[in-house]
């Protein structure tokens, strides 16, 4: 079972990728269905969703009374799905903030060698930020994985 749900959050991950590179859009539906997918996760995981509860719900308010004017709601919905499995994993919010961090360091890094940040430090031109989430996403939960097994 935990193989599907992980199964379904990919594939919506995989198809809200290729729509934010694409369109710079995603849509609503796959974050439903990527939140309902995590809850059975966090369920099969018990006793690491009591222990991430309050991380989770800090988490997600903090995406989006704060981040969803930085960037978009699409990826304060994908940093939440992101979240929800690190907490299945035995992550809290340290890991969270951590795979925020590393993903605006990757868009950064990427940008400036682009050339497409101006001399205030933003971007000239916007870019899709769930591709550079992914990646990220992946090492964080590998390490987690790895760690807590």
């Amino acid at each position: 079972m935990e193989f599907v749900l992980i199964g379904v959050v990919f594939w919506c991950f995989v198809k809200a990728m290729l729509e934010d590179a694409r369109w710079q859009r995603v849509h609503r539906y796959l974050w439903w269905i990527s939140r309902a997918a995590c809850m059975g996760l966090l369920l099969l995981h018990w006793e690491a969703f009591l222990q991430a509860a309050g991380d989770l719900v800090f988490f997600a308010l903090v995406q989006f009374f704060l981040f969803s004017k930085l960037y978009g709601r699409a990826d304060c919905h994908a940093f939440q799905v992101c979240s929800m499995i690190l907490a299945a994993y035995g992550g809290g919010v340290k890991s969270y903030l951590l795979h925020m961090l590393f993903t605006i360091l990757a868009l950064g890094l990427v940008q400036l060698c682009k050339k497409n940040v101006n001399k205030r430090g933003d971007l000239k031109e916007p870019v899709a930020l769930i591709p550079y989430m992914m990646p990220v996403f992946f090492g964080i939960w590998g390490v987690l994985v790895t760690i807590n097994g």
